[in-house]
């Protein structure tokens, strides 16, 4: 075409442009004189093309302002896309900064006077540790495990609590169990076939009856706002919410309803951990007696200490946890052996008490963390202290059962070994929550208090300096190694009983529950 001819060669392309953005009555003019053959345009000659198209002169005014427009809508849709695009790709792309675990990028400090008398300002509360790596784990909070409905866990307890659950009369681990009864060797991981994850959505209407949260009618537990619970969507941890969710709703150090629920029910296991061991410690030897009490509340003292961060509604939970590890311990000293052998772990024990009777008392609030980090944090405690939970009722349900249907006492290997579980969940977790500065101080300061280190030692402290959180799924993977290192859960003893004249064998239901009243239940 002529027009493409010119504006290459023109040496004027304003007056060009104009020429070619012809008026729509020109161009209509234009096409039907071409459409019936009278007037065409040849451009044989492209100098005489030019002359001839300098000569018709400028478009008239209205039609540079409707092309200006048009040119200026387009530019704007083309910056919104642009926009647009760039914002989608920051979440699909974008590698997830990690602070330092230590001290978020602060100078990494030893464990001595100075230091753990650190201040509760800066960012003790705000830095940013919790949090899980792009495409490693979906990110997304689900329900801890519904342990009613797993392959691992059965409970019939659907008792509301405010001090102290009733204990479960039908706990059992059915997969997790060094040997599986009657069915050869099976690994503590066997029974995590059935659920990919961790922590699935429990049955709502269980949700609403399991827990009672200060008077508060459960509410059901909220759907995904986008994808589902298959972890199909990986995304940062924090960054999806839930169906009717507002990051609002965890300012000042609150939480959801939802939240408030799994929180309660994971305060229900540790309650019921400590329901549990203290009938069991009079089946118990005396060396056994010490060493099991010493394990569990270990574990339970940190948890209570990991969870100093919880809103204020809910502080009777762990005001009621620390009450009973109380009593757990007095009983454990009651009725423990005596002398130079024990008198170690004895101590422990007492520092344990001691350092309980600080632990339990609210925290003091210091609202210096975003939102979007008090959520990451407390819904990853949830999920690993929920993982953690799960094997500690395990073991007591194992060794309750084995004391009440075995005919043969448990051997002092298996014993250990079972205690040995108990405190590499300890030990796990321990170096799980010491990277999280808000937690290890709150613990290290009432260590301080009782001038003793029953919890965080000073070799756990230097370790922890400098070393990042591990990522979600290596957390709990980490958990459920300790179990499986240790020779798994004890099997569930065979008890012969008579059925039509023949001889069957069925696993033996733990009756603990019957030697606890709420009498005896009160710290």
């Amino acid at each position: 075409m002529c027009v493409s001819h010119s504006t290459r060669m023109d040496p004027h392309p304003h007056a060009i442009l104009g020429d070619v953005l012809l008026s729509s009555d020109k161009i209509k003019k234009e096409v039907l004189s071409n459409s019936d053959g009278k007037q065409k345009l040849k451009c044989d000659d492209p100098a005489a093309c030019v002359q001839h198209r300098l000569h018709r002169g400028f478009p008239d005014p209205h039609s540079v302002r409707l092309v200006s427009v048009a040119f200026i809508s387009l530019a704007i849709v083309y910056f919104l896309l642009r926009c647009f695009e760039l914002t989608a790709g920051r979440y699909r792309v974008a590698p997830v900064a990690r602070s330092l675990a230590a001290d978020g990028g602060r100078k990494c400090h030893g464990y001595g006077d100075d230091q753990e008398a650190e201040e509760d300002g800066g960012d003790a509360e705000a830095e940013d540790i919790w949090i899980v790596g792009a495409g490693e784990t979906d990110g997304v909070y689900h329900a801890e495990e519904d342990l009613s409905e797993s392959s691992i866990w059965q409970t019939g307890d659907t008792t509301p609590w405010r001090s102290m659950p009733a204990a479960d009369t039908s706990l059992g681990f059915r997969g997790v169990h060094g040997v599986a009864a009657g069915t050869g060797h099976a690994t503590a991981a066997a029974g995590m076939g059935e659920s990919a994850e961790l922590l699935e959505h429990g049955n709502d209407s269980e949700l609403g009856t399991q827990y009672s949260v200060s008077g508060e009618t459960p509410q059901p537990y909220p759907q995904e706002r986008s994808g589902g619970s298959d972890g199909s969507q990986r995304m940062e941890a924090g960054i999806k919410l839930l169906e009717g969710e507002t990051l609002d709703m965890w300012e000042r150090r609150n939480i959801p309803n939802y939240a408030k629920e799994r929180l309660a029910r994971v305060f229900g296991y540790m309650m019921r951990a400590v329901a549990v061991c203290r009938p069991l410690l009079p089946l118990l030897n005396q060396r056994e007696r010490l060493i099991l009490s010493h394990e569990v509340m270990r574990l339970l003292t940190m948890e209570l200490g990991a969870f100093s961060l919880v809103p204020q509604d809910v502080e009777h939970l762990r005001l009621s946890l620390g009450k009973a590890l109380v009593v757990l311990g007095t009983e454990a000293l009651e009725s423990g052996a005596t002398g130079k052998r024990t008198k170690g772990r004895r101590n422990k024990i007492e520092a344990l008490i001691a350092l309980v009777d600080k632990l339990k008392e609210p925290r003091p609030r210091s609202d210096k963390q975003s939102a979007n980090q008090y959520r990451k944090k407390m819904i990853t405690i949830l999920q690993t202290s929920a993982h953690v939970m799960k094997y500690l009722l395990g073991v007591l349900d194992g060794l309750w059962q084995h004391a009440h249907a075995s005919r043969l006492p448990l051997s002092r290997e298996d014993f250990d070994r079972q205690a040995d579980i108990i405190e590499g969940l300890y030990e796990v977790h321990a170096s799980q929550i010491i990277k999280d500065l808000a937690m290890r101080h709150f613990i290290l300061s009432c260590q301080n208090r009782i001038h003793q280190r029953p919890i965080f030692d000073a070799q756990q402290v230097k370790a922890s300096a400098g070393s990042m959180l591990p990522p979600l799924a290596r957390m709990l993977a980490e958990i459920e190694n300790v179990v499986t290192t240790n020779g798994g859960i004890l099997p569930r003893p065979l008890t012969e009983q008579g059925q039509h004249g023949a001889s069957v064998a069925t696993a033996s239901e733990p009756q603990y529950a019957r030697h606890i009243s709420p009498s005896n239940t009160e710290g």
